[in-house]
């Protein structure tokens, strides 16, 4: 039987399965040639340490809920976040060659990948490399020019 939360901590699976993609296909538009291998390596090292694979599989359970409870992943607060992240990935699809804008959704994932890692620690490699893309994205250039 579903919790009150079931609802959010399955948006939150979906955040990070949407995540993983935007990592797999839209980042690697605005890398240059030189950094693509470093970029696929690092995505290659986090996918196997399956680090998403279990966040996700401990998100399917509600043992952690009073926890993302406490951290605002689930209810109120969740809502708020996760509303702002859904518009400026609404805003990605349709200005995808705009750099800016996938600027913004990396930061605003890192700050939701913070609060997880505080719950499970082990997803605070992937937070890191989404923190660094964001700050690493300049409207003008591709990263690591």
């Amino acid at each position: 039987m579903p919790n009150r939360y079931t609802e959010d901590r399955d948006t939150l699976i979906s955040f990070l399965d949407e995540l993983n993609t935007v990592l797999q296909y839209e980042v690697p538009r605005f890398i240059n040639n030189r950094m693509q291998s470093a970029y696929h390596g690092a995505l290659e090292d986090l996918d196997q340490t399956k680090v998403i694979v279990s966040v996700v599989e401990k998100l399917k359970s509600d043992k952690h809920d009073n926890e993302l409870k406490f951290y605002g992943l689930v209810g109120p607060q969740f809502h708020l976040k996760i509303s702002v992240i859904e518009q400026v990935k609404e805003r990605q699809q349709r200005y995808s060659s705009f750099p800016n804008v996938l600027k913004k959704l990396l930061e605003l994932s890192a700050i939701l990948l913070g609060s997880l890692s505080k719950i499970f620690p082990s997803i605070e490699a992937l937070a890191e490399i989404v923190d660094l893309l964001a700050s690493s994205i300049s409207a003008r250039k591709k990263l690591f020019n």
